[in-house]
C-alpha cells in the first residue's frame, strides 16, 4: 500500500469504530422486548441466530438468554475491533463479525459435551442404587424415589421429572418411555425396557440379574469412552502445537522488512494474507475439535 493510502486509512478508521461502536449500541439500547408488537426490521439477536442457538441450548437443558447470548457476541465483535486498531488492520472487524455468529454455537456446544459425558459417566453408579432398592420396595417410583439423594446431579434431575410424570398420571410405561427420550443413550433405553417388563411381570431375582448385566456393560462403554476422551486430549493438544508453530512463520517472516515497510502489518495484501490465516486457524479449531471429539449422541 503507498503512502497515500495508508494515510486515508489511518483517517477512515476512527470513523469506521465509531460508527460501529455507535450502532452497536444503539441496537442493544433499542432492541428490548416491548409489550406492542414489534414492526418488522433490523433484528440484532436474529441476524446472528439467537432463535437457533437458544434451541441447541435447550435441547442440551441449558438456558441462554438473550443477554448472555448479546455479550458474546459484541464482545467477539470488540475484540475483532481492539485488534484490528491495535495492528492497523480493517479486516479484522470483519473476523470479529464472523466470530459473533460462531462463538455463541461453539461454547453452547462444548457445555454440551461436557454435560453429556458427565451424564454418561455417572450413570451407571446412579442405576445401581435404583436397582438395589427394587426388591425392598417392590416399585420402580418408590424405589425411585429412596434412590434421589444418592443420584448425581446430572441424574437426579430427570428422574424427578419421572416422579412428577407419575403423579399427574401417566403411566409406568409412558414415564419410563419420556425418562429414555431425555437421556437419549441407546443401554439405557435398553434397561428401561427392560425395567419396565420386571415391573408387568413381577420384580425378581432374574429382573435384578439381567439389569445389572444391563448395568455392567454401561460401565465397561464408559471405561472405553474415557480411554478416547484421553486419547482425543492428546490430539488437541498436537493440533494447539501445529497452530502455534505455524503462526511462527509469519511472525518471523514479519521481520524480513525491506524499506523498513513491515510486510504483515503495512501493506494491503500482508493484510489480506493476515485476515485469511487468522480466519483458516479459526476454522482449523472448529473443525478439527468436531473432528478429534467423540461424537456423545451416538452412543
Amino acid at each position: 500500500m503507498d503512502q497515500g493510502g495508508a494515510q486515508l486509512i489511518y483517517q477512515i478508521l476512527p470513523g469506521i469504530l465509531a460508527g460501529l461502536v455507535t450502532l452497536l449500541a444503539g441496537l442493544l439500547i433499542f432492541n428490548q422486548p416491548k409489550k406492542y408488537e414489534k414492526k418488522k426490521g433490523l433484528d440484532f439477536v436474529k441476524i446472528f441466530g439467537y432463535d437457533q442457538i437458544k434451541k441447541e441450548a435447550e435441547n442440551a437443558g441449558l438456558q441462554l438468554e438473550q443477554k448472555e447470548f448479546v455479550a458474546l457476541v459484541v464482545g467477539a465483535i470488540g475484540i475483532g475491533i481492539f485488534i484490528a486498531v491495535i495492528i492497523n488492520n480493517i479486516f479484522y472487524i470483519i473476523a470479529g463479525v464472523i466470530a459473533g455468529f460462531y462463538l455463541p454455537k461453539f461454547i453452547v456446544m462444548q457445555i454440551r459435551k461436557r454435560k453429556r459425558l458427565a451424564l454418561f459417566s455417572e450413570l451407571p453408579d446412579s442405576l445401581k442404587f435404583i436397582v438395589a432398592r427394587l426388591i425392598d420396595y417392590g416399585s420402580i417410583p418408590k424405589a425411585v424415589e429412596a434412590s434421589l439423594p444418592d443420584l448425581s446431579s446430572h441424574i437426579r434431575e430427570p428422574f424427578e421429572k419421572f416422579l412428577n410424570s407419575i403423579k399427574i398420571n401417566l403411566t409406568v410405561e409412558q414415564a419410563l418411555y419420556e425418562l429414555s427420550k431425555e437421556i437419549k443413550i441407546k443401554k439405557f433405553t435398553d434397561f428401561t425396557e427392560t425395567l419396565f417388563l420386571a415391573h408387568t411381570e413381577g420384580i425378581n431375582q432374574q429382573s435384578i440379574a439381567t439389569l445389572n448385566m444391563i448395568i455392567d456393560t454401561m460401565v465397561e462403554d464408559v471405561r472405553a469412552v474415557k480411554n478416547l476422551e484421553l486419547m482425543a486430549k492428546k490430539d488437541k493438544k498436537d493440533l494447539l502445537v501445529v497452530i502455534i508453530v505455524s503462526w511462527l512463520i509469519p511472525v518471523a517472516l514479519s521481520f524480513l522488512n525491506p524499506n523498513n515497510v513491515n510486510l504483515f502489518l503495512d501493506t494491503l495484501i500482508g493484510q489480506v494474507i493476515m485476515f485469511l490465516y487468522f480466519l483458516t486457524t479459526i476454522f482449523v479449531i472448529v473443525k478439527g475439535d468436531e473432528y478429534i471429539s467423540l461424537n456423545l449422541d451416538d452412543l
